[in-house]
């Protein structure tokens, strides 16, 4: 389903997303930083500011909606986060294995599988982050382009890998 506008056309957010590292349209939609709300017109000149010969200086305001500027902080702490993500998922990972050597769970094994499974996942999105549309981790862009799609194609099996995990063990404490 392509998502579109009032007219029938296709909007920004249609589409696949664009790999990370290959040249985009500036402030594009779905980028770190960028602003994915409207910019609005100056008001007018600014209250105050006069030069010497008394006549106003006209200077355009620079009102970002507050829903923009903390959308683009939103998304410009993600790599932050993801690699947070991928910390915890490691640590998850092991502990279910340690915790299957004591109990010999399939279950807590399917779990840690999929805690590791995510971790990659996670570590292909932290290698082709950006930061204003600079590289975190200084790689050629075709690993960073590489490690992009793998995660891309990871994704949807880590979900259902960790349905039927969490089903397993719910399984396993009930009966």
């Amino acid at each position: 389903m392509i998502r579109g506008n009032c007219h029938g056309r296709p909007g920004p957010d249609a589409g696949a997303p664009p790999l990370p590292g290959v040249p985009g349209i500036p402030n594009e939609p779905g980028a770190v930083g960028a602003s994915s709300f409207p910019t609005f017109p100056s008001a007018g000149p600014a209250v105050g500011n006069h030069n010497q010969a008394g006549a106003a200086i006209v200077q355009p305001l620079q009102a970002t909606p507050a829903p923009a500027r903390l959308s683009s902080f939103l998304e410009s702490l993600t790599p932050f986060v993801q690699a947070f993500d991928f910390l915890l998922m490691i640590f998850c990972g092991f502990y279910c294995l340690r915790r299957n050597k004591t109990a010999r769970s399939s279950a807590l094994r399917l779990m840690a599988i999929a805690c590791f499974l995510s971790a990659v996942i996670l570590l292909g999105f932290f290698l082709s982050a950006t930061y204003h549309n600079q590289s975190l981790i200084p790689l050629f862009r075709q690993v960073r382009a590489t490690a992009y799609v793998i995660a891309r194609l990871l994704a949807p099996f880590e979900l259902l890998l960790f349905a039927i995990a969490i089903i397993a063990v719910a399984r396993q404490r009930r009966g």
